[in-house]
């Protein structure tokens, strides 16, 4: 068997480029009928969100209970999406708005948790990237199968000033409410009555 080429052969203009998206195209296509399913927008790509198991919807049950009891009902939101700019678009699992707003775009987020199961790479990077990039204060990924909260602050670019691994024995201080904590276990119950 012999190789015609190799893919270093051919220029990259050669390649099929990805549609780029904007939230108001999407939005358009949505009035339209279309049904793109469970998808969020980051950086103008459409991605699919992980389907949700039965792990990962008791831990964020669990999460929202959490944040809801130090942080209040009516700034506390679940699957919510964030309109960040026409590139981005996230849906986190929960979020802390420093307003009631229908659409919440950077300024009025104060908490993003998210909640990671078989989703932790992107968690971690495509995600932390679109956060840190609209200036999201503080970020919160629940690490199931390590049992740890990865709690990101200090937005710089797409990167952020501190990442810290803290075990479920922690307990969590939001900036949102430096006065309160929230144990870091309650982020992460994984049973349906509310044990772990």
């Amino acid at each position: 068997m012999s190789v015609l080429a190799t893919p270093s052969e051919f220029d990259s203009a050669d390649r099929p480029r990805p549609k780029r998206w904007t939230l108001t195209q999407m939005e358009r296509f949505l009035a339209l009928g279309a049904d793109f399913g469970s998808v969020e927008l980051l950086g103008g790509t459409i991605y699919e969100k992980m389907p949700q198991n039965d792990l990962h919807w008791y831990a964020l049950s669990s999460a929202r209970r959490a944040v809801t009891t130090v942080l209040g009902i009516e700034r506390t939101e679940v699957r919510m999406p964030l309109k960040f700019s026409e590139a981005d678009a996230p849906e986190p699992d929960v979020s802390v708005l420093s307003r009631r707003t229908s659409r919440p775009g950077p300024g009025d987020v104060e908490l993003v948790v998210e909640i990671s199961d078989t989703s932790l790479a992107f968690d971690l990077g495509e995600k932390a990237a679109t956060y840190a990039r609209h200036g999201v204060l503080e970020y919160w990924v629940v690490d199931l199968n390590r049992r740890e909260v990865v709690v990101h602050r200090g937005p710089v670019g797409e990167g952020w000033t501190s990442v810290e691994r803290v075990g479920e024995s922690a307990a969590l201080v939001p900036l949102a409410a430096p006065d309160a904590t929230i144990p870091a276990a309650s982020l992460m119950r994984t049973e349906p009555d509310g044990t772990s």
